[in-house]
């Protein structure tokens, strides 16, 4: 560690909870087993049905780095901002509550920031099967590499593997977040934002040392549409309207996760027994409007390239059964 635990920053922990009954003990002891103890964590219950509510204020009397809010249902977007107005933190990390973090997550996350006068920090994350243990705790780490936060930026954009659009497995100064809130009602609120705090930021740390745990859930949204799920387009097309103001740079590589977006709707689309005519005709549209200049794009990466190469042979019908043979293996 670069510092003391009683000399370092306060850390604000911000985990959403909704009916996690059944995993929020397990999440938060993953935060009071941490190396670095100065910390706050705060769990908020989103309007939970369940005694979800009940163990989060248990967790605020047995340890006082420990707070429990209470709000009205209103989604994780609504959730982290009210632990965001909470925070008292010089440093801000998101854990979701049926996931847990190594015992060094906040540490080494931290050294980090302190290390390089970064403002933002990231790591990976592993995944783990529900009712299995989370992994290990890790021996040693991959050292993490600065760079300035449009590289960065169009990492995420690209999906260059680190870092990418969640807000987890991620450190911030708390500073980025005073203009900047998650926009409620949305699914896809960690895109909505990650672009814009990279925007605020200077520089960013990337490692890939696995410092997360991702718990694979029975239910999970990830593989299964809903016509809700295309706000992803409207949230893509968002950002990648304003980042075109920015750089061309930028507008490339908001082309290029717009257009991954829509591939990946249509993907799901073509797995569901439901035909969902309307919504595939939208985003074939879609597809069709930005698939040549991304082709020419040679940041784009070679999953989407095969992709878009497929729509133009095969049109819609190769789209279709390609999608249903490779996500129904997912």
């Amino acid at each position: 560690m670069t510092q003391s635990d009683t000399a370092g920053p306060l850390v604000s922990v911000i985990v959403p909870v909704y009916n996690a009954a059944k995993y929020l003990r397990q999440c938060a002891a993953s935060v009071l087993a941490q190396s670095y103890t100065r910390w706050q964590l705060i769990l908020v219950d989103d309007g939970s049905t369940d005694s979800s509510g009940a163990i989060a204020d248990a967790l605020a009397l047995e340890d006082p780095r420990v707070t429990a809010i209470h709000t009205p249902n209103g989604g994780p977007s609504s959730a982290r901002n009210a632990g965001l107005d909470a925070a008292t933190g010089d440093l801000v990390t998101f854990i979701d509550s049926d996931d847990t973090v190594d015992p060094r997550y906040i540490e080494w996350l931290l050294d980090d920031i302190t290390a390089s006068g970064a403002d933002i920090s990231c790591a990976t994350f592993t995944p783990f099967a529900d009712g299995s243990e989370p992994p290990a705790p890790l021996v040693r780490r991959e050292l993490p590499r600065t760079v300035g936060a449009t590289s960065a930026l169009l990492s995420m954009l690209y999906q260059e593997r680190v870092p990418d659009c969640s807000v987890s497995y991620k450190m911030f100064r708390r500073s980025l977040f005073d203009s900047e809130r998650f926009a409620p009602g949305i699914l896809y609120e960690d895109l909505d934002i990650a672009w814009r705090l990279m925007l605020r930021a200077r520089t960013v740390t990337l490692s890939e040392t696995p410092l997360y745990h991702y718990r694979a859930t029975p239910g999970s949204r990830i593989n299964a549409f809903t016509p809700r799920r295309l706000d992803v387009l409207d949230v893509a097309e968002r950002m990648h309207t304003a980042l075109a103001a920015v750089s061309p740079a930028l507008e490339s590589a908001a082309r290029s996760r717009r257009l991954s977006a829509a591939f990946n709707m249509y993907g799901l689309m073509a797995s569901e027994p439901r035909s969902f005519a309307p919504e595939r005709r939208r985003v074939w549209s879609l597809i069709r409007r930005l698939r040549g200049a991304a082709l020419r794009d040679p940041r784009v990466r070679l999953k989407n390239k095969l992709a878009i190469l497929a729509s133009y042979i095969g049109g819609q019908p190769l789209l279709t059964l390609l999608s249903r043979i490779i996500y129904r293996h997912h």
